[in-house]
């Protein structure tokens, strides 16, 4: 018999594998598509041909040995939550973002999915809208913040000339003008947008409006999510972007997560609640992790995970500093990595923010600065180089900062941060308690790490000066870390027991 590899054309197998397909509508076996041959024989180099190619095409998820289902079958006729926030309501806007990327094509542009009203079947219109870096990043979170310059770049011609890591320049988006359809249902923070998948390989999606007062939602879509998600995690380790991740958890949690919208959490609200599942940068790109028991708390928090998203990254020469000196046994380029280093439970927006607070009094005092920041501990330097290149970091900071304060223009945003920083010094103090805080509870040591890392957003935001803080962002941000204030003596509390 002739080798099976020359009887059978890439044209004929492929047609195969769509008859199959199609018979089965969408899911389909290795054995279905040989069935599909006219005149196959069993033969196992046949197989491992149908398989290699179904296993390379990117639009079958693989369910199990030899089963594979069209994602395009899969997600039509699925409804899935968008969240928008209350900056969105406000604006009478839906960022695009990162929204609907699991759900669609990744072929399809961002904000080139269509949305309809599923009531009027009215297609939403794009606009232009500009805003701070800082201020959309989180819309893109769950594309890859190593991703969001080229999205922003694709998606309008003014954002070619943005520089990675200045979370105060003015991007221009491609925005959906919601106004409408928010003001007929007089909508609200936490009211959703119930979206159904009409056309996956096009991305055109249906929504419908759910009030906050109909959701229902316990902890069983979570934990099905989480489950279903540590699963993909676990099979394909950080082989998938993100958005190919979220779409492998609904994938395998079927069931358990469609048809009772009102049960869901939309991703932006899962992401924001887990503390099974993080963000984090491995290997060359962002990934959803799986956060096992063993939770890092010798280096404070992993802020590491996070800083992709917009931390000036200060470029230090360290003039003053001998070259001969510069060379270390410790960390000295990194300060972020030299605050961890040192011990210190503190991330260099946190520094920043220390910096700007003491120049809201009318005489900053640089002492009483670095006493407050550093505390009157000695700090435990690797040797004297890397004493003096900590030293000038934090100097070159102090004095950029305190140069270019613009009092007047920050008096709103003061306020706010020094409320920050009094949860950020309750948390640093109880941490310096603790003789050994790997005994703590990685749960509640989870929960402090996302309050900072929130926390962090929020102060990198009041520490760009181009970023201009309204009385009603500041309120509603206000109440928030009142909020979380309460959660963390809550969780400190509960730590002490």
């Amino acid at each position: 018999m002739k080798n099976s590899e020359q009887e059978f054309s890439l044209q004929q197998l492929e047609m195969a594998i769509d008859a199959a397909r199609m018979c089965g509508a969408g899911c389909f076996s290795v054995q279905d598509v040989l069935a599909k041959l006219p005149g196959a024989k069993k033969d196992a180099v046949l197989e491992n041909r149908i398989l290699r190619m179904l296993d390379a095409d990117e639009a079958l998820f693989r369910d199990g040995e030899d089963v594979f289902c069209g994602k395009a079958e899969f997600f039509t006729g699925k409804t899935f939550l968008i969240t928008p926030d209350s900056f969105e309501i406000s604006q009478g806007i839906l960022v695009p973002g990162h929204r609907t990327a699991a759900f669609v094509s990744p072929e399809v542009f961002p904000s080139e999915v269509e949305m309809t009203d599923g009531e009027s079947q009215n297609i939403f219109e794009m606009k232009d809208f500009s805003a701070d870096l800082d201020m959309i990043y989180n819309y893109y979170l769950l594309l890859g913040s190593e991703q969001l310059m080229d999205y922003l770049t694709a998606d309008h011609p003014d954002n070619a000339g943005l520089i990675s890591g200045n979370g105060g320049q003015k991007a221009t988006i491609c925005v959906y003008d919601m106004a409408d359809f928010y003001k007929a249902h007089d909508f609200q923070p936490g009211d959703a947008l119930i979206c159904t998948v009409k056309d996956w390989q096009n991305g055109k999606i249906s929504i419908q409006y759910l009030a906050a007062a109909d959701r229902k939602n316990g902890t069983d879509w979570d934990d099905a999510f989480t489950a279903a998600l540590e699963d993909v995690i676990q099979n394909f380790e950080h082989y998938f972007d993100i958005p190919e991740q979220l779409a492998w958890g609904f994938f395998y949690g079927r069931n358990a997560l469609f048809g009772k919208p009102e049960k869901m959490l939309s991703c932006d609200e899962f992401i924001r609640k887990t503390d099974r599942i993080e963000i984090t940068y491995q290997e060359d790109h962002t990934v959803l992790t799986s956060c096992s028991d063993d939770f890092d708390t010798d280096s404070g928090f992993d802020h590491d995970d996070h800083c992709s998203c917009g931390d000036e990254h200060h470029h230090h020469h360290h003039n003053d500093i001998p070259e001969e000196v510069r060379i270390s046994r410790g960390e000295t380029e990194d300060f972020a990595k030299l605050l961890r280093e040192l011990g210190l439970f503190l991330t260099p927006v946190e520094v920043d923010s220390y910096i700007l607070d003491s120049c809201s009094f009318r005489a900053p005092d640089y002492d009483d600065f670095f006493r407050r920041c550093f505390g009157g501990t000695d700090l435990n330097f690797a040797d004297d180089a890397q004493e003096a290149v900590f030293h000038n970091m934090v100097e070159e900071r102090w004095e950029t900062f305190t140069a270019n304060y613009d009092r007047e223009s920050d008096t709103v945003k003061a306020e706010l941060r020094g409320s920050i920083l009094e949860i950020l010094d309750e948390k640093i103090a109880f941490l310096n308690s603790v003789e050994n805080p790997e005994s703590l509870a990685a749960t509640e040591m989870r929960r402090l790490a996302e309050i900072s890392i929130y926390l962090d957003e929020v102060l990198r935001l009041l520490n760009s000066p181009k970023h201009e803080l309204k009385e009603d962002e500041a309120e509603e941000m206000a109440e928030k870390v009142a909020d979380l204030a309460d959660t963390q003596t809550a969780v400190i509390e509960k730590l002490q027991n």
